[in-house]
């Protein structure tokens, strides 16, 4: 679940050292930009105007947005494979060049590619302002700005088009440039008005299509706002949506009282779907489901209502997505029982459980050193970052048999991707994960009885 933050990038302009950056105009020359930092790339830096006579298209991007990833991933190995002598994609981000080699290298979709990417720019943005990623600025033959789009537009058909015709078609598009989290989604930034003003609203509750101006924000913990209580969802799919519906709750946040969070997790949701178009689950190819519109995929959810009534706050959610899902898309979502192969955390025999020394209660996952440090915390907590941090995609479910409740102390060494590694060093403290057939609750996903 990630937030798609605000990209900032760097660049050195020749002649142009007492010249502030400001916001390029369609049609306008680009300055010479400097392309430095530059990961899996065969120079250290070369500047725009090497690149005159191709197409440039400036993919901004970020490690929190899924759009960019499969930009990254599909798109442009593809595009600039079709049209390798007319087009040059420049992927940027602003995060630090050992921060996005250090994520390339743990990704397994990236591990052989070595996209090519700029990484920590400071300026470049201050060119092309968004706050939102992907978010692609096309620069023609001439270096002057052609187009800004949202990634969508960069397709086969799009740039095959631009390069016979010599030039964009491209409407303005303008992303929203200041999106307050506590203003209302309907509202677009109108709360100055009496009507939209939070105090006046008693209760509201939208779903939109894909906006591809607001950032990739797949949930978070309901927030309160004086005397009303909301959550807000941009950008999310239609499972995102329903494991939010069943799993989060307002009262109590905590995990470990939180029965139902394990409804996050991929693994405990079920599709019994005839058209399997629309959802992405762990295990399942990615191609077709990253060739299928954004516009259909994708939903802005926003759902508000007066504090005292905080407690409906999830059924409420639900029978939103059902009223709406079911008459669009012919399904409903459920809570059902399910009989599923699990990953079952289970006491070997061999040891004694030896309870926590006491202290402050904390879990350290350190993927890069591939440990696991538990301090006076529980198996649920032990759990829950474990899966949060290393098993998001695994399509087995997993779960505590240990009987387990105390707090404990343990350090686990091991490559925290393999379950099969983790049960080896779990073994040092009598427990192992086994398989196993369960009854479980599941969110269930079907077509509509």
């Amino acid at each position: 679940m990630a937030i798609v933050i605000a990209i900032l990038n760097s660049v050195d302009l020749k002649g142009q050292a007492n010249s502030a950056p400001r916001a390029l105009a369609i049609g306008e020359t680009c300055p010479d930009f400097l392309f430095t930092n530059l990961l899996h790339y065969e120079q250290d830096s070369f500047r725009l105007s090497s690149l005159r006579g191709k197409w440039v298209i400036l993919d901004f991007w970020s490690r929190g947005c899924r759009g960019c990833i499969l930009i990254l991933k599909n798109k442009i190995p593809r595009l600039q494979q079709l049209f390798n002598s007319q087009l040059v994609i420049i992927p940027i981000t602003r995060e630090k060049q050992g921060i996005i080699a250090d994520y390339f290298n743990k990704t397994n979709a990236f591990k052989e590619m070595k996209p090519f990417t700029m990484t920590g720019d400071t300026t470049i943005f201050r060119y092309f302002p968004h706050t939102g990623v992907p978010h692609e600025v096309w620069i023609n033959p001439e270096g002057k700005l052609a187009a800004i789009t949202d990634g969508g537009k960069v397709n086969e058909t799009n740039v095959r088009t631009v390069l016979e015709r010599g030039y964009t078609t491209f409407p303005e598009w303008k992303p929203v440039m200041k999106f307050e989290s506590h203003q209302l989604l309907m509202s677009a930034g109108a709360n100055d008005s009496w009507i939209w003003n939070l105090d006046n609203i008693e209760y509201t509750s939208i779903l939109t299509r894909f906006a591809p101006q607001l950032p990739f924000q797949t949930g978070g913990p309901a927030r309160v706002f004086g005397n009303r209580i909301k959550m807000l969802v941009t950008n999310a799919t239609i499972e995102n949506l329903y494991q939010m519906a069943f799993g989060i709750r307002w009262k109590p946040q905590i995990l470990e009282h939180n029965p139902d969070f394990w409804f996050l997790f991929p693994a405990r949701t079920r599709f019994e779907v005839k058209d399997s178009s629309f959802y992405l689950w762990p295990g399942r190819k990615s191609e077709d489901y990253s060739s299928f519109p954004d516009s259909l995929k994708y939903f802005c959810y926003e759902l508000m209502l007066p504090l005292k009534d905080s407690l409906h706050l999830r059924s409420y959610m639900q029978q939103d997505l059902n009223r709406i899902f079911g008459n669009s898309h012919c399904i409903e979502g459920q809570k059902e029982k399910r009989k599923v192969t699990c990953w079952a955390l289970t006491r070997t025999g061999k040891k004694a459980i030896v309870p926590s020394k006491g202290g402050k209660s904390e879990v350290g996952v350190d993927l890069d050193k591939g440990y696991v440090q538990l301090q006076n915390a529980t198996i649920t907590k032990f759990l829950f970052y474990w899966i949060s941090y290393c098993q998001w995609l695994n399509p087995v479910p997993i779960i505590d048999e240990s009987g387990i409740t105390i707090p404990l102390d343990f350090t686990l060494q091991a490559d925290l991707e393999n379950i099969e590694s983790v049960n080896h060093a779990l073994l040092n403290y009598g427990l192992e994960f086994r398989l196993v057939e369960r009854e479980l609750e599941m969110v269930v996903i079907r077509d509509k009885k």
